[in-house]
């Protein structure tokens, strides 16, 4: 005797939700953003601007790598998006008086990196906001291609 197992919540018998075989309706929600916050000495100004240098490169080194990478600044609050191996990444950074927000939204299968990629974000943000340090021959910048995408 065969039997049949009750379907998940959400998902019709027969294997369908909401039109496509087999698709949970949680799985075409949108996952929690990454919050990352780096604390700085620049002053609000300051901040912006080693930010707003930091781009420029930003751009030349990941431009092989993504298919488009459009930002722009409104006062202290830059929005962007990246748009590379048919994945789509937004996100904001608020630039306060003594530290750096960055909220990113990554689609579901980038959201498994979530961990690494906050990491990288994390450290590449704290050293570029930090400045070069003295005999220091480090990139400062995010580089998109270190993630191996």
């Amino acid at each position: 005797m065969i039997s049949r197992l009750a379907s998940p919540p959400g998902i019709k018998p027969g294997g369908s939700a909401i039109g496509n075989p087999g698709v949970s309706p949680h799985m075409l929600t949108t996952t929690e953003p990454i919050t990352v916050t780096i604390s700085h000495k620049l002053g609000r100004d300051g901040a912006k601007r080693r930010i707003d240098e930091g781009l420029a490169s930003v751009r030349t080194e990941v431009g092989p790598y993504v298919k488009t990478l459009d930002y722009a600044w409104d006062d202290y609050r830059l929005d962007f998006r990246v748009v590379a191996m048919m994945q789509t990444i937004t996100g904001r950074i608020e630039v306060y008086d003594d530290f750096v927000r960055i909220d990113l939204e990554l689609p579901r299968l980038l959201h498994l990196l979530a961990k690494t990629i906050q990491g990288r974000i994390e450290n590449r943000a704290a050293a570029l906001l930090e400045g070069p340090k003295p005999n220091s021959q480090r990139n400062l910048y995010f580089p998109v291609k270190a993630l191996r995408l």
